[in-house]
């Protein structure tokens, strides 16, 4: 895929960046970056701290330009081009990839009760889990993928760096953690929102090279845990990793799931 490709999708070098000076978990400074092309096309420059080890992009978008990169269509464009052909849809995705989540769980989350779909797009995730909560609430800063929600489920537009509304017995942060930009600030908010609950969120296991504009960050097993207990979430239970299914460029995309109290 090129960048001229790209371009014509999302026209990303055009649209105001950021510059990140500092670790988005740890504060760590002086994190050299270096210049590549993501997995699109697009020029970008990626530093990796040398002390907690997450890697991040170095410039990212504004708010604004992510908003218009998820509300516009663009990024599920810029994924069906990349891929070559339709990746798996995204119902087929959530259901297998909740259901596996539902299988190896072990902790004893409850039934009944609320819970917050952080970050759920369109809160396909949620039916898989077998955890049947009495109130579901999804948490989605594009309005497109909110009006998809199932019917029954409540719905808050809005962004995990901003204070979250109302509290919850539990949380499920599936596929998003990567995808902020302030990612202390977004546990803080869903420990505040989840006082004396659980947490069930996830990272990819990406190789250094796997770069792309929509996430701001990359995840290692040593910052994950560090951000969680930063933000007083405490992992319980590692959950075994997990290849998603879709396209062959996902046979070896690995997700890490972790349970938190």
């Amino acid at each position: 895929m090129t960048t001229e490709t790209a371009e014509a999708i999302f026209p990303y070098r055009a649209l105001p960046k950021v510059p990140v000076t500092a670790c988005p978990v740890c504060g760590a400074r002086h994190n050299p970056a270096r210049a590549v092309l993501d997995r699109y096309g697009y020029p970008v420059h990626v530093a990796r701290c040398a002390e907690c080890t997450l890697q991040y992009l170095a410039e990212r978008l504004t708010r604004e330009g992510y908003a218009r990169l998820y509300g516009s269509g663009a990024y599920r464009a810029l994924v069906e081009a990349y891929c070559g052909t339709p990746p798996m849809t995204l119902a087929e995705s959530e259901r297998h990839y909740g259901s596996w989540i539902g299988q190896h769980l072990r902790s004893p989350l409850g039934q009944g009760g609320s819970l917050l779909d952080a970050g759920g797009s369109v809160g396909g995730l949620i039916p898989h889990l077998g955890l049947a909560p009495a109130r579901v609430t999804v948490l989605d800063p594009c309005a497109g993928e909110l009006a998809q929600v199932p019917a029954g489920y409540q719905t808050l537009q809005g962004w995990l760096e901003d204070p979250i509304p109302g509290t919850y017995d539990g949380v499920v942060c599936s596929q998003t953690l990567d995808h902020v930009t302030d990612p202390i600030a977004a546990l803080r908010h869903l420990r505040a929102a989840c006082p004396t609950g659980w947490l069930i969120a996830d990272f990819a296991c990406r190789p250094p090279t796997a770069i792309k504009i929509d996430h701001p960050l990359y995840w290692t097993p040593v910052a994950w845990e560090r951000a969680l207990r930063a933000t007083a979430w405490h992992p319980r239970e590692w959950l075994p990793q997990i290849a998603l299914r879709g396209t062959p460029k996902r046979a070896t995309l690995r997700h890490v799931v972790t349970v938190c109290r």
